[in-house]
């Protein structure tokens, strides 16, 4: 695993954070269009037109064959779902994920939101988030990739919540998946792998309500809960630096 990651300069660390800015700027206008009575097939259209506007690559369309710009995965959809004419409702738990390219580099990143009141879903989406945040604390030069997934697992058994274990994080720079394969959850094949300067990784905890487990349906993208249980994700994408990490993807979610 480690012989195949790619550290990146500050140059390259740069290019990444100027088009992780424009992607979370875009991310955050799509968030702020899920509303009851909009539909994901609404928001792929704004996707293209926002892809145009800056102009920037899309990361997902045509990747292995996904056909969209966009993931729009609601309640019990977990990932690789995509945008359809289902109308959004009140209560729903709604998650983007989205990509672009700037100047050679991919950017990657994924928010859940509730619309109007959903309690559960709430409390998950914090729950996500304090396991990002609690993992971000140890992406420190010298530190060891697996505190990463411990400190996810612990986040979300300590609230309660399952933490899907097939899905992962993952290295990201000229292709949109590199090494390091970032598992959320102490997995062994972590525990060698140390954290160094010019690292840039996507940490995505994907949580679920109740059971981890998931199911994929037959047009081989679509997954969600065995149980049919919500699940939320929430991911950014930082670059280790000497003076520790820093978020490539902000966004003030104060804003959506």
């Amino acid at each position: 695993m480690t012989n195949k990651i790619f550290y990146k300069n500050p140059a390259e660390i740069k290019t990444m954070s100027i088009g992780g800015k424009i992607l979370s700027d875009i991310l955050g206008e799509l968030l702020s269009l899920i509303k009851a009575g909009h539909t994901g097939t609404m928001l792929e259209h704004r996707a293209d037109e926002l892809i145009k506007k800056n102009n920037v690559q899309n990361a997902f369309k045509g990747y292995h064959g996904f056909p969209n710009h966009l993931i729009v995965c609601i309640n019990e959809e977990t990932v690789h779902c995509f945008p359809t004419e289902r109308e959004f409702k009140e209560g729903d738990v709604v998650t983007l994920d989205f990509g672009i390219k700037y100047k050679g580099y991919f950017c990657d990143m994924a928010r859940t939101i509730v619309i109007g009141e959903n309690t559960i879903g709430q409390k998950m989406i914090n729950s996500a988030k304090r396991g990002f945040w609690n993992a971000f604390e140890v992406c420190i030069p010298g530190r060891k990739l697996i505190e990463v997934g411990e400190k996810i697992f612990d986040s979300a058994k300590k609230d309660g919540f399952g933490i899907v274990r097939q899905t992962t994080g993952h290295g990201i720079g000229k292709n949109l998946h590199e090494d390091p394969i970032i598992f959320n959850f102490p997995h062994h094949s972590m525990e060698k792998v140390v954290l160094k300067e010019g690292m840039v990784i996507c940490i995505e905890p994907i949580l679920t309500e109740k059971s981890p487990e998931i199911v994929e349906s037959d047009d081989g993208w679509r997954i969600t809960t065995k149980d049919g249980g919500l699940s939320v994700h929430y991911e950014n994408m930082i670059a280790i630096t000497k003076s520790g990490p820093k978020i490539l993807t902000e966004l003030d979610e104060t804003k959506v």
